[in-house]
């Protein structure tokens, strides 16, 4: 075929010759370097290139494939899950918040800092007690002159102290 213009090719193609200067612009039809087309390759890069489906006349087209070195379907399912995927993210974390003000409404919940004032409370009183275990024993033990005597009283004196924590008579 010969070279043609691109009001030549819209009439081979039988299309508006913006649709060709759009296609070539996206790259879907080349030019050649004197501006003119090669209208049997042009034509052959329309058909391989050109969503027929999206066309405004689409019922008079036969229904083609894209090329497959054209992403153009999976691309768009990529993006449609990408985005019902990011959106069913953003509904998890709004049931999230919306549990957690009835939870705080409910005085189902306690905030943090009194979790934490509290443990602090509650280590600090441990931590007394065991460190006055050497002002209690350090007298008795100075007397024992047995190891295994000086051991039992030392574990003993920890497992009460312990024990007493547990059951919540060290506060």
């Amino acid at each position: 075929m010969p070279l043609v213009g691109v009001a030549e090719l819209a009439r081979l193609l039988k299309r508006d010759p913006k649709a060709i200067r759009f296609a070539v612009s996206r790259g879907r039809i080349t030019r050649r370097p004197d501006g003119l087309f090669d209208a049997e390759k042009a034509l052959a890069e329309w058909e391989a290139n050109t969503l027929h489906e999206r066309s405004h006349n689409a019922s008079k087209v036969l229904k083609m494939a894209p090329a497959n070195d054209l992403p153009l379907e999976n691309e768009r399912t990529a993006k449609a899950s990408d985005y019902a995927k990011a959106r069913a993210a953003v509904q998890i974390y709004e049931a999230r918040l919306k549990k957690l003000r009835y939870e705080e409404k409910a005085k189902t919940l306690v905030p943090a800092r009194d979790v934490a004032d509290a443990a602090y409370r509650t280590i600090s009183c441990l931590r007394e007690a065991c460190m006055n275990i050497p002002a209690r024993l350090a007298a008795q033990l100075a007397l024992e002159s047995n190891q295994a005597r000086c051991y039992a009283i030392l574990e003993a004196e920890v497992i009460a102290i312990f024990t007493d924590f547990a059951e919540g008579r060290i506060a």
